[in-house]
């Protein structure tokens, strides 16, 4: 057994967490039949036959691409909305974790508060702004906006250091930008026009909707992608940031101002950087230089507006029904495809877990996942890697100095399975029922001092990258460990479709063409069952059509 076979086995195994049934529209099945094309032959397609029903599907309108996932989701979101609502009702004593999940759910379906509050929680980011009288207030204002979820003018974070797995350090990259990156401002043609000029009517419209009379809106909205556009033609393109090697630049804290003329203290200074950090990540110096020179170049009045812009652009999903709307139109419709706002219920129940997402996660578990199920997931886990080692000291190709090589190797894999052993305390996050966007940006400040306090200290190997809510699975290649939080089996079915215009101006075949090849092992899969199917019609030779099957998919 091999390494993908065990992480196939904890991919079916993890979920067995959702031991709790809630409401479903559709029973989980392994297979099928409703998805089958049974007027298809599967001798002759037998992808049309096994998925030609899905594909005529509607995809609902609240999302730009639909699939096994989606349904997933569908039936994990039953649960949750549950909880939220449950926690909203009862409340608990202050400071406990019914009471911030309550009140934090509560606060984002109230939506006459939201619209009576209207830009009332921003005026203090908006006179900071509007206060600013130098380059260097422009910098530091930056980081303070940082610090409340505000990705304005470059990008910082705390990170593992790339060279050192059990080192944190503090990271400076490109950034800036209101469109996905820089080729949505620079790539030629008219699709690219189409949507920059889209972009710019959509900045011109928000601006109008917090108080800029048409005419001054519309002439900022082209001075922000003017601005942004600079950035941009400073931004490395994608492909190029693939490159850990050319994007990793550990720069003396002292030699900073020597690579750009920026005042980094002041900006430190902002986001709290302990004065004990020596050295920095860098990823794209270039960026940097030329933000330095576009500080100084640019006029005051245009740093004030692309600033504020990006203030409503980060608040605008949180704020009243107008705001939410229009900037769905722009980056729901035009960018991802979607048709339909989801219902204000899911957009909180998404912002509750990206705000609240442990304390979310520790009310999901006690009601979907027993300590019983994450045990015989680990079981299994622990049964694979026994497999594996028994493999590797069986294995008559390997010398002895490479087996112990591979035996090391998967002795330091660390197995993480449905939720943490020690859960995140949030006991420092203050949440009422007040204005949605100030309990968002209050999260939002807990979380950034959290990543910063991690400066100095050994990097938490035990620390969990998702929520156990999550559909998801992420590989950490620098911490050699690959946790996996799924609400629900993840059955076999249809392909994704996508709705609309993807993302951006990437076609369909464009993001076929990111996923890469469907896995040879699955085409073959996919061929002997179909050619098992016809030998069962006795339609044909078993052997003669597996092999045709597999020409077809390009297997052979």
């Amino acid at each position: 057994m091999n390494l993908r076979s065990a992480w196939l086995a904890l991919a079916l195994v993890a979920p067995l967490a959702a031991e709790t049934p809630a409401a479903a529209p559709r029973p989980i099945l392994g297979v099928d039949p409703a998805y089958i094309h049974t007027a298809t032959s599967p001798c002759r397609d037998f992808y049309g036959y096994a998925n030609g029903a899905f594909d005529q599907v509607a995809i609902p309108g609240e999302y730009a691409s639909y699939g096994v996932n989606q349904e997933i989701d569908e039936r994990n979101y039953a649960i949750l909305k549950g909880i939220l609502e449950g926690s909203a009702r009862t409340r608990g004593p202050e400071g406990s974790i019914p009471q911030r999940v309550g009140d934090f759910y509560a606060s984002g379906m109230d939506e006459a508060r939201i619209e009576k509050e209207g830009l009332k929680p921003l005026a203090p980011a908006f006179a900071a702004i509007q206060a600013m009288a130098s380059p260097r207030d422009v910098l530091v204002q930056m980081g303070r906006l940082r610090a409340t979820g505000v990705q304005a003018g470059l990008g910082f974070s705390v990170q593992v250091d790339d060279k050192d797995s059990s080192a944190m350090i503090a990271s400076f990259n490109q950034g800036g930008l209101g469109l996905p990156e820089r080729d949505f401002y620079l790539r030629p043609g008219k699709e690219a026009e189409a949507i920059r000029q889209a972009y710019e009517q959509h900045v011109a419209r928000i601006l109008v909707l917090a108080g800029d009379r048409p005419e001054a809106a519309q002439a900022r909205a082209k001075g922000i992608l003017a601005l942004e556009t600079k950035l941009a033609k400073a931004s490395r393109a994608l492909v190029d940031l693939r490159d850990p090697q050319a994007n990793y630049h550990k720069v003396a804290r002292k030699d900073l101002r020597d690579m750009a003329d920026l005042d980094w203290n002041g900006y430190f200074t902002a986001v709290g950087l302990p004065a004990g950090e020596a050295h920095i990540l860098v990823g794209q110096p270039e960026f940097f230089k030329t933000l330095a020179g576009l500080l100084k170049s640019e006029p005051l009045a245009d740093w004030r507006v692309y600033l504020r812009w990006h203030v409503l652009k980060t608040a605008a999903p949180f704020l009243g029904s107008a705001f939410v709307n229009e900037n769905f139109a722009f980056y729901g419709k035009t960018l991802s495809g979607a048709t339909e706002l989801r219902p204000r219920w899911k957009r909180v129940l998404s912002a509750a877990d990206r705000a609240l997402g442990e304390d979310l996660g520790q009310l999901y578990v006690k009601t979907a996942f027993s300590p019983e199920a994450k045990a015989r997931a680990l079981e299994m886990v622990h049964f694979h890697k026994e497999a594996m080692r028994a493999r590797i000291l069986a294995a008559d190709w390997m010398v002895e100095a490479t087996k112990a090589q591979a035996l090391r190797k998967l002795d330091t894999m660390r197995s993480k399975v449905g939720y943490p052993d020690r859960w995140r305390d949030y006991s420092g996050l203050k949440v009422s029922r007040r204005a949605f966007v100030l309990n968002v940006q209050a999260a939002s400040v807990f979380d950034f001092q959290r990543r910063m306090a991690k400066l100095g200290k050994p990097v938490d190997r035990n620390e969990w990258h998702m929520t156990p809510q999550r559909r998801l699975q992420l590989r950490r290649p620098g911490l050699h460990h690959r946790p996996r939080a799924d609400p629900r089996l993840r059955r076999p079915g249809p392909p994704v479709r996508l709705a609309g215009q993807p993302r951006g101006l990437v076609d369909r075949r464009r993001r076929q063409a990111l996923r890469g090849p469907r896995r040879p092992h699955r085409e073959a899969v996919r061929c002997l069952r179909g050619a098992a199917r016809c030998a069962h019609q006795g339609q044909a030779d078993p052997r003669r059509e597996y092999r045709r099957h597999r020409r077809a998919a390009g297997v052979l």
